[in-house]
């Protein structure tokens, strides 16, 4: 699925939705116009896929599983923060970032 990403930032603060909180993520992409939307992992569980389907929304899911990286400490925490990250590993984090994700469709 190919995507394309607005480069203006957008809040839903300032858009006129209805906030039915079950279809809240599906009526802000119908009022922006979107064709997919881009979640974390934990929305699967709960959001509608049918009527994004029929609505013709695409669904992605992220899928983070965390790279090993020296931390400052002894013991290894996992899933710390890109930020942890960062401050442990400086220009490396990018990369190692970028090995660990995935984008898995419906």
């Amino acid at each position: 699925m190919k995507t394309n990403y607005s480069r203006t930032p957008l809040c839903s603060s300032g858009i006129e939705i209805q906030r039915e909180k079950s279809n809240l993520i599906l009526n802000f992409c119908r009022t922006v116009n979107a064709t997919a939307y881009h979640s974390g992992p934990f929305r699967r569980d709960y959001l509608d896929r049918e009527s994004f389907r029929h609505a013709g929304i695409g669904l992605l899911f992220h899928e983070y599983s965390s790279e090993l990286y020296r931390q400052a400490h002894h013991g290894l925490e996992l899933n710390m923060s890109a930020v942890d990250m960062l401050f442990n590993c400086g220009p490396e984090t990018t990369g190692l970032l970028s090995h660990g994700v995935k984008l898995l469709g419906k």
